[in-house]
């Protein structure tokens, strides 16, 4: 008869109840505490600088109009004496495809510092957190108005906070809907009711937006609604400038007085004092490695130099750092991936300077009457074209029609045409020719506008300026057209290029962030949070039983051995060394107990581990699993298992 294995059910006593487990927490509200430091006077310093610019920008004006504006309704964008027409609006595509690539490369070396120093979502987040500590107090201050009951100064309180919310968000929707709207005519007619309801419509909007993402949701936008989170850890690498703690130096963590000596305690550097915690916006605790919620702000680490400096400890316990640096590798600044973006980069830059550089100041365009043409009483033909003429520069310029391509070309009526600065003037001229040309049937013909105006830096050349070139499409008279075939321009080869380099290097993230997931960040957190509850249990059943390990890794022989104190005696254990980042590079061992001498296990290990790792020991003691689980440095040493208190075990005890 052959031997059957034992079957144990190790399913937790609350799913055997059927407890209902929540997989989902709701948000709690997050205080932040005030702090001062470096880092904080460099983004204060940042934010007012991107504050300035914003509010004030708005009221300068250049050419007679606002600066900066966006006339929508006549299609036109001026920027600080420049216009951009709408052929030129492919010029925003390429600055905003810039931009793009210049935050991947600014990613790629330094981590999320735009979203710590210079998000417009951070820089009001930290105004609305300013009004709030000046209207409530600090963070415990806030918590017992919180808490408190409703009262006359906590209602007057809150009344004041909110107004200067709302106040800053009316502000920041006014300014925002002036860059389409001249500013100075919007301020008058908003308060006097004369504006257009679809002005109040947008700045009421804006105003909400403000208030609200600000305000209420703060942390939200930054790990739920933004997806540069999401996708930012495909574009980390060992060598990506990050906010870390240095595990190595803070361990293990505990209160001690100042003079104490932390090594004769058989301390780290960290107090435990949380004050990393409080500070930070998004409420994560960085100790606990990199999170997808860090926005890279420094405030952990100007609280935490501000504790090291009280304790007279060196500063850095908390910094900014590289993978490499922390495991004791040097930092390469210059890698394959940060090349790539800063070459890819510059090219661009370049041929939008160039784009720039060669954009026409004058615009033609041609068309033909919708009348037939006609012979005249000198017995040519004519025909009448429309001329439409744009002057995209900032001064006047006066243009001369001329005509070539065939022969007796000339020109009846107008050939000097005036228009003013940022204008379009529309002109109707007539060419007439000899009668049936016998050359060919279809005939070119150029029309090049050289510009009268005075100022010689402004003089304009058949070279420098549009032009049309005419092509015979009847017997009688040609038909005009404003393009020559698009392969002879440069524009075209400009948006070809921009284009390529943008859809191969998104083809190539796409490759990277399929073929090589990051596991940095947890991606499934629906299974990460559905065995919460049952490690919670087995964390305590293994306290209950008053378990302690020490396990031994021979480096030679990969021999593990184990002795196991407590109440507990399982025939085999599943030991798992779990690295943090790496799932190629965690390694499981089964360990039988010894027959002749009780406590004692071996197993074998068929690879080196080293460096730290998570240890996790499973145990099956009569129908229940046991679980340990602790951070450890792993090296051709010994490992203790349940000589910390159980960090779950504690939470679930709270």
């Amino acid at each position: 008869m052959s031997n059957q294995i034992p079957v144990h059910d190790i399913t937790p006593p609350s799913e055997k109840s059927g407890e209902f487990i929540d997989l989902y927490a709701s948000r709690e509200k997050i205080h932040t505490r005030a702090f001062k430091g470096l880092f904080r006077n460099v983004r204060m310093l940042g934010g007012a600088v991107l504050l300035l610019i914003f509010f004030g920008t708005v009221w300068l004006n250049k050419g007679g109009h606002q600066a900066v504006w966006w006339d929508l309704p006549q299609r036109k964008f001026y920027i600080f004496g420049a216009t951009f027409w709408p052929q030129d609006f492919i010029l925003l595509s390429g600055i905003l495809i810039v931009a793009a690539f210049g935050l991947f490369f600014i990613t790629v070396y330094a981590g999320r510092v735009w979203c710590g120093y210079t998000c417009p979502q951070s820089v009001w987040t930290w105004m609305f957190m300013w009004c709030e500590k000046v209207t409530e107090g600090d963070r415990n201050q806030r918590i017992r108005l919180d808490h408190a009951p409703m009262s006359t100064g906590k209602l007057a309180r809150k009344l004041a906070k909110h107004s200067l919310w709302l106040l800053i968000g009316f502000a920041t929707g006014m300014t925002f809907v002036g860059y389409f709207s001249p500013i100075r005519d919007l301020c008058i007619d908003l308060f006097t009711g004369e504006a257009d309801g679809w002005a109040y419509f947008w700045v009421g909007f804006f105003t909400l937006a403000t208030y609200l993402n600000a305000g209420w949701l703060r942390e939200q936008v930054c790990i739920y609604m933004c997806p540069y989170a999401r996708f930012q850890s495909v574009m980390f690498d060992k060598d990506t400038l990050i906010i870390s703690y240095d595990q190595n130096r803070g361990e293990a963590r505990g209160p001690r007085k100042k003079e104490a000596d932390p090594q004769a305690l058989g301390l780290g550097d960290c107090i435990d004092c949380t004050m990393c915690v409080q500070v930070c916006p998004t409420g994560i605790d960085i100790r606990d490695g990199l999170q997808v919620e860090c926005i890279s702000c420094a405030a952990c680490v100007d609280a935490c130099d501000t504790v090291m400096d009280k304790m007279d400890y060196p500063r850095g316990l908390i910094r900014y750092t590289t993978e490499h640096n922390l495991s004791g590798q040097r930092t390469r600044t210059l890698r394959p991936r940060l090349i790539g973006y800063a070459l890819v980069l510059l090219l661009m830059i370049g041929l939008l300077i160039a784009a720039f550089c060669m954009r026409g100041l004058v615009g033609l365009e041609v068309s033909k009457d919708r009348m037939l043409f006609r012979e005249n009483a000198e017995g040519r033909i004519e025909n009448v074209y429309t001329v439409k003429v744009m002057n995209k520069d900032q001064v006047d310029h006066d243009y001369v029609l001329e005509a070539s391509g065939l022969p007796d070309l000339k020109l009846q009526g107008r050939r000097e045409i005036n228009v003013p600065a940022g204008e379009i003037t529309t002109s109707a001229c007539r060419w007439s020719s000899p009668a049936r040309p016998k050359s060919s049937r279809h005939t070119a013909m150029k029309s090049p506008l050289p510009s009268r105006t005075s100022t010689a830096t402004h003089m304009s050349t058949p070279k420098a300026v549009s032009s049309a070139h005419l092509f015979v499409k009847s017997t009688v008279m040609p038909v005009a057209t404003a393009a020559s075939p698009w392969y002879r321009h440069l524009w075209p080869w400009i948006i070809i290029a921009i284009l390529t380099c943008s859809v191969t290097l998104s083809l190539s993230m796409v490759f990277i962030a399929v073929t090589n997931p990051d596991p940095l960040v947890t991606d499934n957190y629906y299974e990460a949070g559905k065995g919460i509850n049952r490690s919670l249990n087995r964390e305590v059943l293994a306290q209950n039983l008053k378990l302690h390990v020490r396990v031994h890794l021979d480096e030679l022989t990969g021999e593990v051995e184990l002795r196991l104190s407590g109440n507990s005696n399982p025939e085999r254990l599943e030991l798992n060394l779990i690295s943090p980042t790496r799932p190629a590079s965690d390694r499981r061992v089964f360990l039988t107990r010894s027959p002749s001498e009780p406590g004692r296990y071996i197993g074998q290990l068929q690879d080196r581990v080293e460096g730290r790792r998570f240890v996790e020991l499973l145990g099956v003691e009569g129908d229940q699993t046991w679980r340990l689980f602790e951070e450890e440095q792993v090296d051709a040493a010994d490992l203790t298992l349940g000589d910390e208190p159980l960090q779950a075990a504690q939470r679930r005890k709270d």
